[in-house]
């Protein structure tokens, strides 16, 4: 069926229509001669409200196709039934038959069919001085003719209705795509506030500790533990202004503003030996070819590593291998302290490590240290530029 949702333009038309109708039916029932005899006033009662009906139905001919066609018809044959021949409302069950076929249902359709041409024999069969089989053939095609110029009309109006849903589909799947897109880019910047806050956090605590210790014992240790919690809070406001340029789409500021990678590690690691973990990092390979997005992830893998081992191990040092291959790296983070893996629960950093990992087609595995300690391993990949 083809739905239609009626504009008011469209409604004043067809009450225009209807109204215009309405008036020729009605000049004609109280003004002219019905027939050769003049009409009783009841005659005249009955053809008028007969053709105040077929003509008032056509006011609901695109909201109610099928109500009108029928109340249409219904005022029509009343007409012919009481014996008044017409020049005006037998056209008002053409146009209700064109609108039934442009706006009805496919039942509402074929029922309307027979039953126009049904109505225009009736007509001739009452009145047979109205024409001969010529004039009623005629006619009969005519309603037929009118019929089908509708549903033409229809079928275009469901075409243009299904071609609107499916782009109507097309824009809800690219506003979900661009949803889900939104919301993988917040639990990106929710691992990048963790990452960040979380590790800094950990090294000015540390070094809040040390320096509350020293006080009143040696002056410069006093004074490192505090330039190095001044210099990591800025560090770490530095990389939350950058983060939070990308929460609002500042692109521009977010630019400007150079994302960690592998070739920052060994800066990362002064940070951590500051605190007192010696930390050792070697990278082998091409580690300037590395995409920016997989830098930054390995990054956050071994800042998150080093701060668990700070947080819980018990370490003395760490070592820090990060292996660089065509399109794939692999990182590997040994401590020595007496953390034991078994006992570990996947906590938000562990979890965002490996997200991080499965976001480059990699993994993260947690283990035992030959050496005792633990060892974080991780793989990550990208394609080249064949790829």
């Amino acid at each position: 069926m083809t739905s239609t949702i009626e504009t008011p333009r469209q409604r004043v038309a067809d009450l225009i229509l209807a109204g215009a109708f309405l008036a020729l039916t009605q000049i004609e029932v109280w003004v002219f001669s019905l027939g050769d005899d003049e009409p009783s006033i009841g005659f005249r009662v009955g053809a008028s409200l007969a053709t105040a009906i077929a003509s008032s139905a056509l006011a609901w001919r695109r909201s109610r196709p099928g109500v009108s066609f029928w109340a249409n018809a219904a005022g029509v044959i009343g007409a012919i039934a009481l014996g008044f021949p017409s020049d005006v409302y037998q056209w008002t069950n053409l146009i209700a038959m064109y609108s039934v076929g442009a706006y009805g249902s496919n039942l509402q359709r074929w029922t309307a069919l027979p039953a126009g041409v049904g109505g225009v024999l009736f007509y001739f069969y009452r009145f047979p001085f109205e024409g001969g089989a010529a004039l009623v053939a005629f006619l009969c095609a005519l309603w037929v003719v009118g019929w089908l110029a509708g549903r033409i009309y229809g079928a275009r109006l469901d075409e243009i209705q299904l071609r609107h849903e499916m782009e109507l589909s097309r824009r809800l799947a690219e506003a979900n795509e661009q949803r889900l897109v939104l919301e993988e880019e917040r639990m990106r910047i929710a691992r990048e506030l963790h990452d960040i806050v979380g590790h800094t956090v950990n090294v000015m605590v540390v070094h809040a500790g040390a320096g509350r210790r020293e006080i009143g014992g040696d002056e410069a240790l006093v004074r490192q533990a505090f330039d190095t919690i001044e210099s990591t809070g800025r560090a770490a406001m530095n990389e939350l202004d950058r983060v939070l340029a990308l929460l609002r789409r500042d692109r521009a500021d977010a630019d400007r503003l150079p994302m960690p990678g592998v070739g920052d590690l060994p800066e990362l690691a002064m940070t951590f030996i500051d605190t007192g973990l010696d930390v050792e990092v070697e990278v082998s390979g091409p580690g300037d070819e590395v995409p920016a997005s997989v830098g930054l992830a390995a990054y956050r893998i071994v800042q998150e590593a080093l701060t668990n081992t700070l947080r819980h191990g018990s370490a003395r040092s760490a070592a820090v291998t990060v292996e660089v291959a065509d399109t794939s790296l692999e990182v590997s983070v040994v401590d020595d302290g007496t953390g034991d893996p078994s006992g570990f629960h996947p906590g938000r950093g562990i979890v965002g490590m490996k997200e991080r990992a499965a976001l480059h087609d990699g993994t993260v595995t947690i283990d035992g240290a030959d050496a005792g300690g633990v060892e974080v391993r991780a793989t990550l990949s990208w394609e080249g530029p064949g790829g």
